[in-house]
């Protein structure tokens, strides 16, 4: 990759990180339910 992907990359990645604790602790992602393997996928998001 060149110089410049590489650092659009790191930026974008540094972004996400910015956000994750709020998604992580948000009731819509509800992360416990999906740790103990409930999805809310259905069966065409699912295959």
């Amino acid at each position: 990759m060149s110089a410049k992907a590489d650092e659009y990359l790191e930026i974008n990645r540094a972004s996400w990180n910015k956000r994750i604790d709020s998604h992580y602790q948000s009731d819509f992602y509800d992360v416990a339910s999906f740790l103990k393997g409930k999805t809310s996928l259905n069966n065409v998001s699912s295959t």
